[in-house]
């Protein structure tokens, strides 16, 4: 604009060279503005599109549960539902891998029994912890069956699969504990294998929670691992080190981001109620006893801050020490457990992005780096507790999400190894699994059907709307500009001639 109103007042020569040369710049100038503003509002359009609901993700939360249905205690998912007088609508199942052969006398091997979900007549779905013998044993063939398996869960049972692999890596209770640099490339492979057969198999990371992290097991650490372990790089593996980081194998190989979170008392064998708010410390670092910021805020840094991945307690109680004092009953332990972690509207309202709470139901005996201690994680094996329970759970009923009835229409194994796997892997594997006659409803995913995140696509679209909205109307205004710089190049030309016919 400054060389176009110069130009006229000099000379006819240089006119025609200050012409020539605004006749160039504007030529070129609205393709670089153009390609500038679109490259600007696609940067602002690819975040915005790929902040979405994670796989699987529902408005509401899943309620989860683990029923322990070793001999002795016999407990199935149909008869958690018959007392809770709900369905819940995720159960845990358990394997090794390698699978070990199934033993018909003890029940112990195999695969995980899914035929006890079947037996709900309810369509919950499928969480399944596998535990890895080592991180050096695997083979693909391990992973192959793997997805037979969750395959024969999604595609003949029409379930939906949350997959928990090698979890509460930090520890050495379990032989790949403490061992990053393996885990993580083990854990690529996996995601790698499972996704390729089952796309649709949600995958989740989940740590141990991190108090009391390295939990005193700190022998025979390799230097390799130690240099990824050693996160404050003071020489050592202690409770300053970060007890998540090392072990995470990246976004693009995870789904959804859980942790298992216990209230065992603080001295491990006397029985007392949880201080309020010790679930929220217990994901945000802070330190349960004196509430001091001491630890890593996991929270913030896997869930809030990742807007793709949904989150979930993947384990959790607090027990009660049945054959030991104190001065807490097993009621005010189990019911300050539920009113601070399950039926807590405020921390549900806080942590908005975690999406399936599990419940460990059993009792076990434990050790915890001392005497062996008999434990009782359940809130529904004894009246008053139960009862309670479900009253208060009355209250958020509309908060967590719970399976729906459909009807068996195939004979259910009742012993054996489980369910089994097909021959082979189909040619081709669908992006979404078919809907069967088992469910009526059409969804994509086969996730407790009907269920929708319409609340979260709601405001994924509507913020989309918004920035193309804006893209447009700028794109116009290029538009517009460029007309008007074409008519005031079209005015100059005409008092340029105007000129030198004068001259």
């Amino acid at each position: 604009m400054t060389r176009t109103l110069s130009s006229s007042s000099s000379s006819s020569s240089s006119s025609s060279s200050s012409s020539s040369i605004t006749s160039k710049s504007s030529t070129s100038s609205p393709p670089s503005k153009l390609l500038f503003l679109i490259t600007f509002f696609v940067s602002l359009l690819n975040p915005i599109l790929s902040i979405g609901p994670a796989l699987g993700e529902v408005d509401q939360i899943y309620y989860g549960v683990w029923v322990d249905s070793d001999i002795g205690y016999s407990d199935t998912p149909l008869l958690y539902n018959s007392r809770l007088q709900r369905n819940a609508s995720v159960f845990h199942l358990a394997q090794n891998m390698p699978l070990r052969p199934y033993n018909y006398t003890t029940g112990i091997g195999g695969p995980a029994p899914e035929y006890l979900i079947e037996n709900t007549a309810t369509d919950a779905a499928v969480f399944l912890s596998v535990y890895p013998d080592s991180l050096t044993n695997l083979t693909d063939n391990d992973f192959t069956t793997l997805s037979h398996q969750i395959m024969a869960y999604q595609k003949d049972f029409n379930r939906t699969v949350f997959l928990r692999f090698a979890p509460e890596m930090q520890g050495r209770w379990f032989p790949y504990g403490q061992q990053p640099v393996q885990y993580v490339q083990l854990w690529q492979t996996m995601y790698r294998s499972i996704k390729s057969a089952a796309p649709n198999t949600i995958i989740i990371w989940a740590p141990n929670q991190g108090y009391g992290y390295p939990y005193g097991q700190t022998a025979d650490i390799t230097t390799e691992d130690m240099s990824v372990l050693d996160t404050n790089k003071n020489g050592r593996l202690d409770a300053s080190d970060d007890p998540y980081a090392p072990y995470y194998p990246g976004d693009d190989y995870v789904d959804w981001i859980g942790l298992s979170i216990y209230f065992k008392q603080f001295s491990h064998n006397i029985n007392q109620a949880q201080p309020a708010g010790f679930c929220s410390d217990m994901i945000t670092g802070v330190d349960t006893q004196n509430r001091q910021q001491n630890g890593v805020d996991w929270y913030n840094n896997f869930c809030a801050s990742k807007p793709t991945k949904a989150c979930l307690v993947a384990e959790s109680g607090s027990a009660y020490h049945p054959n030991d004092s104190g001065p807490a009953s097993q009621l005010e332990i189990q019911r300050a457990w539920w009113q601070d972690c399950i039926t807590n509207t405020t921390f549900m309202e806080r942590y908005p992005r975690l999406k399936l709470h599990m419940h460990f139901e059993f009792e076990k005996p434990e050790a915890d780096n001392g005497p062996l201690n008999l434990r009782d994680y359940r809130l529904t094996n004894k009246t008053e507790v139960l009862q309670s329970y479900q009253a208060d759970l009355n209250n958020v009923q509309d908060r967590y999400l719970w399976a729906t009835y459909r009807p068996i229409t195939r004979p259910i194994q009742t012993v054996g190894p489980g369910v089994s796997a097909p021959a082979s892997l189909t040619a081709t594997v669908p992006t979404l699994v078919l809907q069967t006659q088992r469910n009526p409803v059409v969804t994509g995913l086969p996730t407790l059907f009907g269920a929708r995140h319409s609340s979260s696509t709601k405001k994924r679209l509507d913020v989309t709307g918004t920035m193309m909205i804006v893209g447009i109307t700028s794109l116009m205004f290029i538009g517009w500009e460029g007309i008007g710089r074409g008519r005031r190049r079209a005015l100059m030309r005409r008092r340029e001639m105007g000129e030198n016919w004068k001259l």
